[in-house]
């Protein structure tokens, strides 16, 4: 979990760095994101995210949870009303809602998938 350091910056900073990390792990598995890039990438100072975060898995981790709380609420928000009488209906509405959030937010959808090649399975 992220330290009250990191929810005492300002909103603008704090979201550029969740993109950049976001985009870094979208692109790269756990073991090939580079914290280095995504500093660099952000502007602050490598030590600086360690006074965000507890070291490169918690980034990680807010970053997954994050994505997943994304999808959840896309499709809590724009899921069809269900009748769980027809359950593949019902399945098939959620997958397609699932797909619309794919295309929609390509770089959120992309994360949670990528954790499924992580080391904390």
């Amino acid at each position: 979990m992220p330290t009250q350091t990191f929810f005492n910056l300002p909103e603008a900073k704090r979201d550029r760095i969740v993109q950049i990390g976001m985009e870094e792990l979208a692109r790269n598995t756990y073991a090939q994101a580079s914290v280095t890039r995504i500093v660099r990438l952000a502007g602050i100072a490598k030590g600086s995210v360690y006074q965000y975060f507890e070291d490169k898995k918690d980034l990680y981790f807010y970053l997954v949870t994050g994505a997943g709380q994304a999808k959840l609420d896309f499709i809590s928000k724009h899921a069809p009303k269900l009748d769980w009488n027809d359950f593949y209906g019902s399945y098939a509405k959620l997958m397609l809602t699932g797909a619309r959030f794919d295309i929609d937010q390509p770089l959120e959808s992309r994360i949670p998938t990528g954790a499924l090649e992580s080391p904390f399975k």
